[in-house]
């Protein structure tokens, strides 16, 4: 037979657990980029978008989105491999439509300041369910 207080232990850990999962579900964040932004911005809402993908590269946890504006950005965007423990990734998406950050529709150009390099071009995006 359990006791009272086993299983009052079990309860409390048993919610901790759960509150523990909803918190790393929560703490993920969408960030966005537009040709009309401002680095100086958080970049949380397309109304405070950053101006550059190399800004919403640096403030990128595990778990994160960043959905980039139409336009053409000409940058080098450092965009390290990094992963989480569990398995959370983050992604970069190309909003063409410009339905998700306010922009008329066109594309989703990243064309290194290096002309070395070539361009990172999204190509018909079609939302994701983490993103909609």
């Amino acid at each position: 037979m359990i006791s009272a207080a086993n299983r009052l232990g079990r309860t409390t850990a048993l919610l901790a657990a759960m509150l523990a999962a909803s918190w790393l579900a929560a703490a993920a964040d969408t960030y966005y980029v537009r040709q009309s932004g401002n680095d100086q911005n958080d970049g949380k809402t397309a109304k405070t978008a950053f101006k550059t993908v190399q800004r919403a590269a640096q403030v990128l946890n595990y778990g994160d989105n960043v959905v980039i504006g139409p336009g053409t950005y000409k940058e080098n965007a450092l965009l390290a491999e990094r992963y989480a423990a569990d398995g959370s990734a983050m992604s970069f998406a190309g909003d063409e439509s410009g339905k998700l950050t306010g922009d008329p529709a066109g594309s989703v150009v990243i064309q290194s300041a290096n002309l070395a390099f070539p361009a990172l071009r999204f190509h018909r995006f079609r939302s994701s369910s983490c993103l909609a």
